[in-house]
């Protein structure tokens, strides 16, 4: 399986999820499926997120679309780092001992030691 880890600097948080959650359809479409999400400690508006690609083209083809920068530009990305690798570096549901889940299993926050 591959995976794709994504790092997103947003202007405001709540209103790119509420965007980002909008867009599922779309992405699972592309063939991507959301594993885990963080936020920054220190900086809320920095989003860390990992993604379950089953086709490379779809996801692709999805992310150059005009339509998804048009997405991203009205969620309010600043900037955005996408790493991919075969499989996962993470153990099931385990992903370390610095990450503590929040309320929501899809926001959780991530705490650096």
């Amino acid at each position: 399986m591959t995976y794709m880890i994504v790092r997103n600097r947003v202007a405001d948080f709540e209103k790119w999820k509420l965007i980002f959650d909008d867009q599922e359809e779309a992405a699972q479409a592309a063939g991507l499926r959301l594993v885990n999400l963080w936020r920054g400690v220190e900086d809320s508006n920095n989003v860390f997120f990992i993604l379950e690609v089953a086709s490379i083209e779809r996801a692709q083809a999805f992310l150059n679309n005009p339509q998804s920068a048009k997405v991203g530009e009205a969620s309010g990305v600043i900037d955005v780092d996408i790493t991919s690798s075969r499989r996962s570096v993470f153990p099931d549901q385990a992903l370390a001992p610095n990450l503590a889940p929040s309320k929501d299993a899809r926001a959780r926050q991530l705490f650096f030691c």
